[in-house]
């Protein structure tokens, strides 16, 4: 297969990554606030999407 035009490059995927998870960074400690310890669990959530986010953006690239 040829080369394709509509290709998303390394730089949107960067932007788009930054920007989807930048809301969840900065609402977990005002969400979790009222929960207590168990907010420990939003982080290990939070961290693992990210992580699941940047493979399938690598596999993608």
């Amino acid at each position: 297969m040829g080369h394709s035009k509509n290709k998303v490059g390394v730089i949107q995927f960067t932007i788009l990554t930054i920007v989807s998870m930048t809301d969840g960074i900065i609402m977990i400690p005002t969400l979790a606030a009222g929960v207590g310890a168990i907010s420990l669990y939003a982080w290990i959530t939070t961290t693992l999407g990210a992580v699941i986010l940047a493979y399938a953006f690598a596999k993608c690239g």
